[in-house]
């Protein structure tokens, strides 16, 4: 028979006992103070993930802070790690560039279509000029209307 007990090395988390079939989690919340925790597995961690400390700084402090031997796998994997970090920032800083971009169209194209609509332009050229929809314009026609 084989069972799946709850072990909590820090804090005080409780899974009700029906889940413990339906997955392995580890769940660690390191926040600002991980770094600086008391338990030095949090502290580790806490360390590793840091955005503020160099791939270098992290190598060099395995050994000294923890007695960690750095192999050449370990730092391939501190530098695998940190590489991860730095794609999944870059990507969202991607991702939000984009979205800022195509807000910031679809704002320009409605200061262009109030504009054209204050000059008494048809809503179909309005619609073709700024690549909004008819539903669009109207909306903004009822804005206008209303002000």
């Amino acid at each position: 028979m084989y069972e799946i007990q709850e072990s909590s090395q820090h804090g005080s988390y409780k899974e009700e006992h029906d889940n413990y079939d339906l997955m392995r989690i580890v769940v660690v919340c390191l926040g600002a103070k991980g770094e600086k925790s008391g338990n030095p597995m949090i502290r580790l961690l806490g360390r590793l993930f840091s955005q503020t400390i160099s791939k270098e700084e992290k190598i060099k402090m395995l050994p000294k802070e923890f007695n960690i031997a750095v192999t050449e796998t370990i730092s391939q994997e501190v530098t695998t790690m940190c590489n991860l970090s730095a794609g999944i920032y870059s990507r969202g800083m991607q991702k939000g560039r984009q979205e800022g971009i195509v807000t910031g169209e679809k704002n320009k194209a409605l200061e262009i279509a109030k504009t054209m609509i204050q000059n008494g332009l048809a809503p179909e050229l309005i619609v073709k000029c700024t690549g909004l929809t008819l539903t669009d314009v109207d909306a903004l026609k009822a804005q206008a209307a209303q002000a």
